[in-house]
């Protein structure tokens, strides 16, 4: 009787650990996809070189055709969008939003309509702007963005220091660019 429980349940056991590992090897290669669609054009990122090639754009600042419009709903304070365009196409496009408690600056570098860079600068203030309009910035912390050739996230740095390349992290690069216009 025992030996034919134990013979009708090991095969039981069997089929479900075999389902089980290739689950589980499905998943890592899940896993292992999403890392490499997230790393497409990111392999000739030199941040040097793409923070000259922004510092080279930031610099002609002058020469180009300038327009600015009100960024409103995403912020409790409003925001201000500002475009620098050459030839119809965005090179630079620097957003504010402000708070009651800070504002975030955000600076975006393009090259041929993609943005490769961007910068985004948090503010905190000492005191609410209806206490004092003129509140000391009590934080700083500034976050730079690399991207591929496909505007997905490289890599970031936050205050200088490199971040993990998150799926939040990810994400938040593709809210930050979906608005842009």
């Amino acid at each position: 009787m025992r030996k034919s429980i134990v013979a009708a349940i090991l095969p039981l056991v069997i089929v479900g650990l075999v389902i089980f590992f290739y689950a589980q090897k499905d998943e890592d290669n899940r896993n292992d996809t999403d890392t490499v669609m997230t790393t497409v054009g990111c392999e000739d990122v030199d941040t040097i070189k793409v923070k000259a090639k922004a510092s080279d754009l930031e610099d002609n600042l002058d020469t180009y055709l300038v327009t600015a419009k009100d960024i409103l709903g995403k912020s409790s304070e409003g925001g201000l969008q500002t475009n620098y365009a050459l030839q119809g196409r965005n090179q630079v496009i620097k957003q504010t939003f402000y708070s009651e408690t800070g504002k975030s600056e955000v600076e975006y570098y393009l090259d041929e309509g993609r943005v490769f860079y961007f910068t985004k600068k948090n503010s905190t203030y000492e005191l609410p702007i209806s206490v004092d309009p003129r509140a000391d910035v009590k934080h700083l912390e500034l976050n730079e963005f690399y991207l591929g050739s496909d505007q997905t996230l490289c890599l970031w740095y936050s205050d200088q220091v490199q971040q993990e390349n998150t799926q939040p992290a990810r994400d938040t690069v593709m809210f930050l660019l979906s608005d842009l216009q």
